[in-house]
């Protein structure tokens, strides 16, 4: 019973080892601010953190389809909502579950769109470990910030000051036409989904009904990524949860995606042609919900009418 106490208070001591020297490691190599010199990730979706406080009506979250697909400020022009999205290259769910978090710790959206192809990425139990591990201690994620260190690192404080001017999306006008603009006839085999995807589904919903959001899924056109099964399971899984499932493939006479113009890169993404038809469908749903204000004229959103005109300037050009 001694040895047994022994070997108790020995890994006892060892984790609160372990936990005190992580803390101090994890407030240097965290980044001070969301950019890149800053050893910042995904730049564009930790915009959120520098801006204003409570000035967020909608979040997007999901992965490179959802930065490619919606445009914040066409809304913000044309409706007054503020729509940010923390998109980035390959989401896993556990991903979009952290910027979620963060983003409430600041703002309280309305609404939460998840863009549904990250539903279908294979993630681990390590990665849901990584959630938590990366909130408390984030050497675990910036662990190789130590090559790159400056003096203001040595200064524990954090000041994000990189709003990012199109609040998530990712601008493009290139043009690669789509070789196969019948994908929701073909049949293909049916989704693979693992328990712990559906799971971060019902978490990310029970996560946003808690404070007042409401969770919608949206699947954005995409001739590589979604087929007629994806859109049955997923139509299935809104109906088990009770969720709005909007499949934008399916919409073809509200969203007239031409797909040898609207696409940069064979189909996979829409271009900002595509995503101007998309966000219309967007901002028109929204506006029919009722749940958002105008902002348009507000002082305090003055940033988003500086934001709005220098991306009307940019697409001018």
């Amino acid at each position: 019973m001694k040895n047994f106490l022994k070997h108790v208070l020995t890994v006892v001591l060892f984790v609160c080892g372990l936990i005190l020297l992580l803390i101090p490691v994890s407030m240097l190599v965290n980044p001070k601010d969301n950019t890149v010199d800053a050893g910042m990730r995904d730049i564009s979706a930790n915009g959120i953190l520098a801006e204003p406080e409570q000035l967020i009506d909608v979040l997007i979250i999901g992965d490179s389809e959802s930065y490619s697909s919606f445009v914040p400020l066409q809304i913000y022009d044309e409706y007054g909502y503020t729509v940010y999205i923390c998109g980035s290259p390959g989401q896993q769910m556990t991903y979009s579950a952290e910027f979620l978090y963060k983003t409430f710790e600041r703002h309280s959206p309305k609404l939460v769109i998840l863009e549904t192809d990250c539903i279908f990425h294979y993630f681990s139990l390590a990665d849901v470990m990584h959630i938590y591990g990366d909130k408390y201690f984030p050497v675990f994620q910036y662990h190789n910030r130590w090559k790159s260190l400056t003096a203001r690192d040595f200064d524990f404080t954090v000041n994000y000051t990189h709003p990012d001017n199109t609040k998530g999306y990712w601008y493009s006008t290139e043009i690669n036409e789509a070789d196969n603009p019948g994908y929701m006839q073909e049949v293909k085999d049916s989704p693979n989904i693992t328990t712990r995807n559906k799971q971060f589904v019902q978490l990310i919903k029970q996560y946003c009904e808690d404070r007042g959001a409401q969770l919608m899924l949206i699947s954005a056109p995409s001739t590589v990524n979604m087929n007629m099964e994806r859109h049955q399971y997923l139509t299935e899984l809104a109906d088990e949860l009770g969720l709005v499932y909007v499949d934008t493939n399916t919409l073809q006479d509200e969203i007239p995606i031409d797909w040898t113009t609207d696409t940069s890169d064979a189909g996979d993404h829409i271009n900002y042609y595509g995503a101007r038809k998309v966000t219309t469908y967007l901002g028109k749903y929204l506006a029919d919900t009722g749940l958002l204000s105008d902002h348009r004229g507000d002082p305090e959103y003055v940033s988003w009418d500086e934001a709005l005109a220098a991306f009307l300037e940019r697409v001018a050009e």
